[in-house]
């Protein structure tokens, strides 16, 4: 099984916890149109892409940086490793932001 960029879509929402619908609502589309791109029944645009980007606070390259993996599960542990290392990143940044003001 190929991965394709809808499946990454749909494995980052997941892991963020999100429904498609409040997913939808919070970036101002509908359901049915995130159900389409996670199914890959269509494309997302650059725009969506961003949106999905600014969204989960990630790279827009992470959605493209996956799509030579070739199973799910791959693609799952991938993006909970990412997660975790920008977690730890952002924890990081803050205690030396909060170490220089003091």
């Amino acid at each position: 099984m190929k991965i394709l960029i809808g499946d990454i879509l749909r494995c980052v929402r997941k892991s963020y916890g999100e429904t498609q619908e409040s997913f939808a609502h919070e970036i101002g589309t509908t359901q049915s149109l995130i159900s389409k791109l996670e199914r890959n029944e269509i494309s997302p645009s650059i725009e969506i892409l961003d949106k999905y980007a600014e969204h989960f606070d990630v790279p827009a390259e992470t959605f493209l940086a996956f799509r030579n993996l070739d199973s799910e599960k791959s693609l799952l542990q991938k993006i909970r490793v990412a997660l975790f290392k920008k977690i730890v990143y952002d924890e990081e940044k803050e205690q030396k932001e909060t170490t220089a003001e003091s």
